[in-house]
């Protein structure tokens, strides 16, 4: 008998804000097109794109009728993680509740312990997972058998089954189930900030990586990659069906392999799909010749992380990648008419206010388009985690009743606040400077772009105003 499945995909923030973009949960569509091929009864509650009350939402579980609900674990948003299994239990006892993602994989144990209403963890790619922990509920039987899994047993021990390898031909899986979201996407609600057209979509081409950054979750080295004719069929289907101009590649590293990148715009250049899209670089792999075919082929941004202004900061972080090689990749892609968002990350060991310094004037000299500026997280089961554990100087841990985010004691700081301080002297510095202030403006104004302007207003509030805590009540709960 097929089973009614309710896959929710939670806000992606605890504060009631505009948020840069708002993408289709490809996660869970891919996860939804692999259980819809055993003719499972399939449903998504995108909460992040409706932004729906807290009301809404408990009347859509209750209505939803599941056996099954299943949503991932944002280490970020712990509390709503909870609320949610709370709302899913209440709906139906004997409902089965299941976590996943790169959040939940590496910590089972400890979300097992922390989430009382939760009957499974998802190790790993969820898409055959689900398909046999869906035929164990449907058929009921136990657990034990289904590779990938950790759960309780009938004893209330936490068991953890064999590893699932993960899928080397990602062009054998189905494409994401996005029917299921349609109305979404006819609604205009995923967007990108800088896009005033909607809706807009998203890709993602490749599995793993590569490279080991040390403050990076995703701890899958297997890198895997579709092929480009595979991604550009996606692209075609994106862009007839769903209506979507423009489209991020949602790949932790597109250009992981360039040969491949550049085979990707070839095809949309033959296809002349008249579709835009923006992708992540590393510097190293971005010269003149490929930024104007990445142009041709409809690219308007390449993003870079570049993280810091500090190539002892960068050292340490095990990125790979100079100061200067960052400096004449924004160049090129500047010079080229794309826009450049960069990321970079304050608070690592072994920064200081002259390293945020030095941050602080490399965007100043190399001027991106745009760039956020965040405080480090240390992501459970990160290098960066286990150093500051190992050390003594990880403050707090992830839990659902956090207050704060954990954060890396330095020697200068005495709280968290110092860092959300640093980061507002940053944000201050960069943005508040005729440059950017006159570049939003005409970007918002020339492209008639009202949430983008909206933005702008938020995001000076919050630079002006340094002391944040996680809300006692936040939104969703």
């Amino acid at each position: 008998m097929a089973l009614k499945i309710l896959l929710i995909n939670p806000r992606a923030t605890d504060y009631p804000k505009i948020q840069q973009k708002s993408y289709a949960p490809l996660n869970l569509l891919y996860i939804a097109a692999g259980l819809e091929l055993d003719h499972h009864s399939l449903e998504i509650a995108d909460l992040n794109a409706t932004l729906i009350d807290d009301r809404e939402v408990e009347k859509l579980i209750e209505d939803s009728g599941a056996d099954i609900f299943a949503f991932p674990y944002f280490s970020e948003i712990a509390k709503q993680n909870l609320w949610l299994s709370q709302c899913c239990r209440r709906a139906n006892s004997d409902a089965v509740i299941v976590m996943g993602g790169p959040g939940a994989s590496p910590i089972p144990d400890q979300c097992l312990e922390q989430f009382t209403e939760v009957d499974v963890i998802v190790r790993g790619e969820g898409e055959q997972t689900m398909r046999e922990l869906a035929r164990c509920v449907e058929q009921k039987r136990s657990f034990s058998s289904c590779t990938g899994l950790s759960f309780r047993n009938e004893d209330g021990l936490i068991v953890h089954n064999a590893s699932r390898p993960v899928d080397e031909n990602l062009d054998a899986l189905p494409p994401p189930a996005r029917h299921l979201v349609q109305d979404i996407y006819q609604r205009g609600q995923y967007y990108a900030l800088l896009e005033a057209e909607r809706p807009v979509g998203g890709i993602v081409t490749s599995r793993g990586c590569p490279f080991s950054c040390g403050f990076c979750y995703n701890t899958v080295r297997s890198y895997r990659m579709r092929s480009p004719e595979n991604i550009v069929d996606e692209l075609v289907l994106l862009r007839r069906k769903y209506g979507v101009s423009f489209v991020e590649f949602n790949d932790i590293l597109f250009t992981a392999n360039r040969k491949r990148a550049e085979r990707v715009f070839e095809l949309l250049i033959k296809e002349k799909l008249d579709i835009r899209f923006a992708f992540k670089a590393r510097a190293p792999e971005v010269d003149d010749y490929f930024v104007r075919l990445a142009r041709e082929a409809g690219a308007v941004q390449i993003g870079f992380g570049v993280e810091s202004g500090d190539q002892s900061i960068l050292e340490r972080m095990n990125k790979k990648t100079t100061v200067e090689q960052c400096a004449t990749a924004i160049a090129k892609v500047r010079k080229a008419g794309l826009r450049c968002h960069n990321g970079y990350v304050l608070g690592y060991p072994g920064e200081t206010w002259d390293t945020i310094k030095k941050t602080v004037d490399f965007i100043v000299a190399t001027k991106p388009t745009t760039v956020t500026i965040d405080v480090l997280l240390p992501y459970p089961d990160t290098p960066v985690y286990h150093e500051a554990k190992a050390e003594g100087t990880l403050v707090g841990d992830w839990s659902p009743e956090m207050h704060e985010y954990p954060w890396v004691r330095l020697p200068w700081t005495e709280s968290r606040n110092d860092l959300e301080k640093a980061r507002a002297w940053a944000t201050n510095r960069v943005f508040f400077r005729p440059y950017y202030a006159g570049q939003f403006v005409k970007m918002a104004v020339q492209a008639r772009n009202t949430l983008l302007a909206r933005y702008m207003v938020q995001e000076t509030r919050l630079a002006l105003l340094p002391n944040f805590s996680l809300p006692t009540r936040a939104v969703g709960w």
